[in-house]
């Protein structure tokens, strides 16, 4: 979005050109680099006729560039770019659930090489974003674990999932997220498909998906179709419980004191972490 309206990915040279400016922002750009990755098959001529039209046309929608000879820099403070956002090291710790599902598919449908070297810098960053995700999205899922939100569990293991099909963190997550919720049979389901992608490799790395298939085949006939409704407002109590169980310094005993007035959900809770318990082994 500019001052004089957007630019969208339909118009491709335009859209592509303002989004490698706007991720490397703060860097100082050969007008030569610009050239190869745009123009390539142009002269020296026509190529720096055609920049010198592009950034006339951004000049128009209100991008401020600063020249210096044969480099151009877009000043970071001067722009708000989601992607170069993304890509920065603490974004992984920073970002809010929407930010971490919207870098889950970056531009999608924009698939337009205008030269190789173009369509190495775009994949480049594409790769990194998917990385970046990735990251993040490991954390937001070990936090709905700890505080119990299956459901969440879910969602953020099939988003895992969507882009690396055989993350094994996400197929045990969601496999415990759906045992937990009370659909055993398909939770175990879950773990086969896993094990037969794998073929081969189930020997040598499907130890885990095997070990929790058993624990969850094993797991008791407890949860009823009411413990399968999602446990709510006991976020921060199954963050406590579950850090307790889960402790580094497992040999020391620990102890909880969980109370309440009647009703108000202590044997639901304490269902949960013997649920999440059996699962862990």
């Amino acid at each position: 979005m500019t001052p004089a309206g957007a630019i969208l990915p339909a118009s491709e040279l335009l859209f592509a050109f303002a989004l490698h400016l706007c991720v490397r922002a703060g860097e100082h750009v050969p007008r030569a680099d610009l050239i190869e990755m745009f123009w390539p098959h142009s002269d020296e001529v026509k190529g720096r006729h055609s920049l010198r039209q592009m950034l006339y046309r951004l000049k128009e929608m209100g991008f401020t560039l600063d020249e210096d000879g044969e480099l151009l820099s877009l000043h970071p403070r001067r722009v708000r770019c989601d992607l170069a956002e993304a890509l920065r090291a603490d974004w992984i710790t920073e970002a809010d659930e929407d930010a971490i599902a919207a870098a889950c598919d970056a531009l999608p449908g924009f698939t337009r090489r205008f030269s190789e070297r173009y369509g190495e810098w775009i994949d480049e960053v594409r790769a990194r974003l998917e990385s970046q995700f990735r990251r993040a999205a490991l954390r937001v899922l070990a936090d709905a674990k700890r505080e119990g939100r299956w459901y969440d569990v879910e969602h953020w293991a099939l988003m895992l999932l969507r882009t690396d099909p055989l993350n094994e963190t996400a197929v045990l997550a969601r496999a415990e997220g759906t045992a937990m919720l009370g659909s055993k049979a398909e939770a175990i389901e879950q773990l086969d498909r896993y094990l037969n992608e794998l073929g081969p490799r189930a020997e040598r790395i499907g130890l885990p998906a095997k070990v929790l298939r058993r624990r969850i085949k094993e797991q008791g006939e407890r949860r009823s179709g009411q413990h399968a409704l999602p446990l709510v407002g006991r976020e921060e109590e199954m963050r406590v419980l579950t850090e307790g169980l889960h402790a580094d310094d497992s040999q020391t005993p620990r102890g909880f004191y969980l109370f309440g007035p009647a009703g108000i959900g202590k044997s639901r809770i304490l269902s949960e972490c013997i649920g999440i318990a059996e699962l862990s082994g």
